[in-house]
């Protein structure tokens, strides 16, 4: 039987559902960033059942799912108004509903996503939930979408019918009811052969997610390989691939850009490469006193914490400044990171306000990050605004030059990030020993910060981003340094 995820996963590709069902232990690790989206799936599923008070939800971990569907049943013959989770087993599909309403004409089906955006993936979520139902012999009258409103911003308590956005797809559910049909017996009979279908690597290992099986299917390839190729299109690295050129040197150079170009080149010959003319100009662009800027901000808090944010807004809460008075000159070094229990931003932006000399010149590592908070922070606090216009006017970048592949060692490996410029240029510098070594694990400390109770675990997080986010700066310092040096070399 397929589950309403496994469906999801042959719609991608058959050999993912194949070894989904017959290979499960081939499955690719859960990482950090994947487990994060898990999470806050789950908690805002659990926070959009608000939105229909009074329900019960059927158990899935304590029971298996003949039980669940059995739950489902009786609840529904007990004439209950709103299951959370309920369970069906039909016309060869497993389905969990995450909000099952009886409505006025029929029963309507609430799927919950803790996305912003409406998706392609998503309405064959729903339909093949529909199809499900229908088939289990319930009328459905409504088919809908639960997602995040983008426009939302907390003032006070949440506001849960504000906070999501309601989509009723239910013609289009109708629509899709056909094809899902025939996409369900296409799956079935293939998995009835018992045999993996043989499919090809391609764009849609990708697409809509990245294939559970993503490691499995590319393993055997040779490294570094045009998939190492930074910023490439997928499309054209597929293409490339298909056509022979897997390994850096067999990559015609007229068939990728000029940064890819570089990195091809710079790898083969184990070099750097260096544009004087360019770097010059870049570090004729900045003035003293210069102040070398990086914040920490929230990541992937879909449901806003503080007042006047919205659904993943990203709210600064630490800041590093190392202000320099003249080129090669000594550096005072100023932090900020703030009291976990308040909103920290008028704190943040008072302090910032202190700190930064008027007139300097502002560098950040990829600015448009930090230009993008202060926006948002000048939107919330009309007061600052001036004084923000006057820091994003001034402010550069000191990604520009590596971005641009006017400074490139072959050990970057295609990246611009600084967690791979610092050591490649300055071996001895790097962040692989810190506690908190980047940015969402910064995001994730001052979370637990903000959860915790524990004088000593608090102590220990606030010390650890401390420690990174002045390196995030002070690699700033040095590599500045370093594009000196070899500026007048």
């Amino acid at each position: 039987m397929l589950s309403k995820s496994s469906f999801v996963k042959g719609l991608q590709c058959h050999k993912q559902l194949f070894m989904y069902k017959n290979h499960p232990e081939l499955t690719d690790p859960v990482d950090a960033a994947q487990q994060a989206v898990f999470d806050t799936g789950h908690n805002v599923g659990e926070l959009a059942t608000r939105l229909f008070p009074g329900g019960q939800g059927i158990p899935h971990e304590e029971v298996d799912f003949t039980r669940q569907v059995e739950l489902t049943k009786e609840w529904i013959k007990a004439g209950m108004t709103t299951i959370y989770e309920a369970a069906f087993a039909a016309g060869g599909v497993f389905a969990r509903i995450d909000i099952l309403h009886r409505g006025l004409d029929g029963w309507e089906i609430y799927e919950v996503k803790s996305s912003t955006k409406v998706k392609d993936v998503y309405l064959s979520d729903i339909a093949v939930q529909y199809y499900a139902l229908e088939k289990a012999g319930l009328k459905v009258s409504r088919a809908c979408l639960v997602t995040l409103n983008s426009d939302y911003r907390r003032q006070g308590e949440l506001e849960i019918d504000k906070l999501f956005t309601i989509h009723d797809l239910t013609e289009s559910t109708r629509e899709r009811q056909p094809l899902i049909v025939s996409q369900v017996r296409a799956m079935e009979e293939m998995l009835a052969t018992g045999t993996m279908p043989e499919v090809d690597i391609s764009p849609h290992c990708h697409d809509p997610y990245r294939c559970a099986f993503f490691g499995t299917c590319h393993g055997g390839i040779p490294q570094p390989s045009v998939f190492d190729l930074a910023n490439l299109d997928k499309r054209k690295a597929y293409r490339l691939y298909h056509a022979g050129c897997v390994t850096f040197d067999q990559i015609p150079l007229h068939e990728v850009g000029f940064p890819q170009q570089v990195q091809i080149q710079c790898t083969l010959e184990k070099s750097s490469r260096i544009d004087r003319p360019a770097l010059q100009d870049f570090l004729a662009s900045l003035w003293y006193p210069l102040c070398y800027l990086d914040f920490e901000t929230t990541y992937m808090v879909a449901v806003p914490i503080f007042d006047g944010t919205g659904p993943y807004q990203q709210v600064p809460f630490q800041f590093s400044l190392h202000i320099q008075q003249e080129q090669g000159g000594p550096v005072e070094h100023i932090e900020f990171l703030t009291d976990p229990t308040g909103n920290p931003q008028g704190d943040f932006l008072a302090k910032l306000e202190q700190s930064i000399p008027t007139g300097a010149c502002l560098l950040a590592y990829n600015m448009n990050f930090e230009k993008g908070r202060l926006t948002e922070l000048g939107r919330q606090f009309p007061e600052y605004r001036a004084k923000i216009y006057e820091w994003q006017r001034n402010m550069r970048d000191l990604m520009g030059p590596f971005k641009a592949r006017e400074v490139y060692s072959w050990q970057q490996n295609g990246s611009y990030s600084i967690k791979e410029v610092l050591p490649a240029l300055i071996p001895e510098m790097s962040y692989k020993d810190l506690a908190i070594a980047d940015g969402g694990a910064a995001a994730a400390a001052y979370l637990r910060m903000r959860a915790s109770s524990d004088a000593e675990e608090i102590a220990r997080l606030r010390e650890g981003l401390l420690v990174y986010c002045k390196l995030d700066t002070f690699a700033m310092v040095e590599l500045l340094t370093k594009l000196h040096a070899l500026a007048a070399e």
